[in-house]
């Protein structure tokens, strides 16, 4: 028996709901009822409108400076940043009303007049200041961090520089991650269940695992809040918030598979609503491994795999010709480096040594099965195991053994190199 050499590719996919009205070609999907639905009726005898929004992943807690959690307080209408990307990618004003680059080093944000905490908090410039400084102190997330020199606050006006330009700082200050907290409600127990936030709507119950119940914030800077309540639950499976959806358990959802998309544009009850989404599926190789610093190897999974079908057909969405979406201003312009070309996959295996001697289906290196293993998420979507389970029958049809493992630690595997 040849012993068996492992490698490991990454999947990483992580899509988020976006607002409405954009580029319906993007690979994300947004699904609701229309809004006509009748409200359902409170104890006290008026109408009370109720949102039921069915979530892909709830978090362990709520605390927006922990991992990702910071999306789902922003999918639930209850994060906001100083300024954050809209439907059509471009920056908009939320805490901030308005801000402006005076050099490379530094920005200055005006903080909007009438923002309240949902403690009843005025926000002003310091309290954004100290949101923002427990976010940089946070353990999590360390690819989002600037370096900042300092954080200066005068009344509503807040003035960043960082140590060194930095082109991409309010960027990163459109990430969830910088979403505006109560700094000094933070330091309370139970903050991380129920943060403090500015957003249309506040949590008043959460549940790991099961979901958030939020009423509307009476106090928000944008005028009357048109939805008293939401219920936000937890169901992982795409599927099944498609199948709530279609009978009423469910107004809104995100993160549905593209089959199930199609479905839903076909029954006028619903109105499905496409954006132009940030977010690109790649495969990471780990180029520790010897075998991986060989360039044809890289080169034969190119073109050994259909990304333009992937994309299309399993999706529903664009395919990528590089890590940045294509309407980003610095995003490349030209067309995809690979297509789908079995025997010039075979031919770079052969040049390169990767060949199978012994007849059994799998390439050898060293005299050794090479044997790949794909690493994915495990609260990853559908479309995506429907994608690495194809791209595993295309590399077998070039000689290379690909296995699918769905793990939970995924990140802790990334990190310690595990891959």
């Amino acid at each position: 028996m040849k012993k068996l050499l492992t490698m490991i590719l990454v999947l990483s996919m992580v899509v988020a709901m976006t607002a409405c009205g954009g580029n319906s070609e993007a690979g994300n999907e947004e699904s609701k009822i229309d809004d006509e639905k009748p409200a359902e009726e409170s104890g006290n005898g008026g109408e009370k409108k109720v949102l039921n929004i069915g979530l892909s992943w709830v978090p362990g807690n709520l605390d927006p400076i922990e991992s990702w959690n910071s999306w789902v307080l922003c999918r639930v209408g209850c994060g906001e940043n100083l300024v954050q990307i809209d439907e059509n990618a471009e920056f908009k004003p939320v805490v901030a009303e308005s801000y402006e680059r005076l050099d490379d080093k530094t920005v200055v944000f005006i903080i909007r007049e009438g923002v309240y905490f949902h403690n009843g908090t005025k926000v002003d410039a310091a309290a954004c200041k100290a949101s923002i400084e427990r976010a940089l102190a946070a353990e999590d997330r360390s690819e989002l961090k600037f370096p900042c020199q300092e954080i200066l606050a005068e009344g509503m006006t807040l003035t960043i520089t960082t140590s060194e330009p930095f082109a991409t700082l309010v960027n990163n200050l459109s990430d969830p991650f910088y979403i505006i907290v109560d700094a000094k409600a933070a330091q309370e127990e139970g903050f991380a269940n129920k943060p403090i936030t500015t957003g249309a709507f506040k949590v008043v119950e959460f549940t790991p695992d099961e979901g958030i119940k939020l009423v509307k914030h009476d106090q928000h800077w944008s005028g009357p809040i048109q939805v008293d309540e939401i219920n936000a639950s937890y169901m992982s499976d795409g599927s099944t918030r498609s199948l709530a959806l279609q009978s009423g358990e469910l107004d809104v959802t995100q993160r549905l598979e593209a089959r199930d998309v199609d479905i839903l544009e076909e029954n006028p009850e619903f109105s499905v609503q496409r954006g132009p989404n940030l977010r690109v599926v790649f495969i990471r190789p780990n180029m520790d491994r010897e075998y991986m610093q060989d360039k044809n190897l890289r080169m034969a999974i190119h073109y050994g795999i259909d990304q333009k079908t992937y994309a299309e057909k399993i999706v529903g969405a664009q395919p990528a010709n590089g890590p940045f979406y294509d309407q980003l201003p610095f995003a490349a312009e030209k067309e995809m480096p690979f297509t789908y070309y079995t025997e010039k996959a075979k031919e770079l295996l052969d040049e390169a040594g990767f060949t199978d001697s012994d007849g059994d289906g799998i390439r050898e290196y060293k005299g050794e099965n090479l044997h790949l293993s794909y690493l994915l998420k495990g609260d990853n979507c559908g479309d995506t195991v429907n994608i690495a389970t194809d791209i595993q029958a295309q590399l077998k049809e070039i000689g290379l053994e690909l296995e699918l493992n769905i793990v939970e630690n995924y990140s802790d595997m990334v990190s310690a190199g595990e891959f």
